[in-house]
């Protein structure tokens, strides 16, 4: 991020130009290797942990919107975590507890809990996280809405038919 504006009801991020733009516009990218999925996925991992755990804060961070679009890419294919707009600090010693507010996020990546426990704690971005990383390894989007088959965790079985994993 290089600045914010917060004034007068607008909020503004300005952050710099990732090369590659999102992850979601890749998924399907056949010249990315199996290493360098799982890189851009360890580099998921580390943002996400490091918003959970903010050494030397007193809070943690639930991004609540973690998605293939929210993740920008440079030319190394690096991520990076964008899209903070529905962000929630939440104190460090109330991690395990529920922060009750109503679901915000794409179709597909929303946690099931958020819905039956009427909020979310940090486990909703885990959950989140854990379809993007199906999203990397399967090399399609978890939300299609010209699809019939629109989830991707509803596709799931079709995995081991249609695409092998190099590891």
């Amino acid at each position: 991020m290089i600045g914010f504006c917060d004034e007068n009801d607008e909020k503004i991020i300005i952050h710099s130009r990732y090369s590659k733009a999102s992850l979601n516009m890749h998924l399907n990218n056949t010249n990315l290797t199996s290493l360098q999925r799982l890189k851009i996925e360890k580099g998921i991992a580390d943002a996400i942990n490091y918003l959970h755990r903010l050494p030397g804060e007193s809070y943690h961070v639930i991004h609540r919107n973690i998605n293939s679009s929210t993740i920008l890419l440079n030319d190394k294919w690096q991520p990076k975590l964008s899209g903070f707009e529905f962000s929630i600090k939440h104190p460090k010693h109330r991690i395990n507890q529920i922060y009750i507010t109503k679901p915000i996020s794409t179709p597909g990546y929303i946690d099931p809990d958020t819905h039956n426990i009427g909020g979310v704690t940090y486990k909703s971005d885990v959950y989140s996280m854990g379809v993007v990383f199906f999203e990397i390894l399967c090399g399609r989007k978890a939300y299609d809405p010209g699809d019939d088959n629109k989830f991707l965790v509803r596709w799931r079985g079709l995995i081991t038919k249609t695409r092998r994993c190099e590891i």
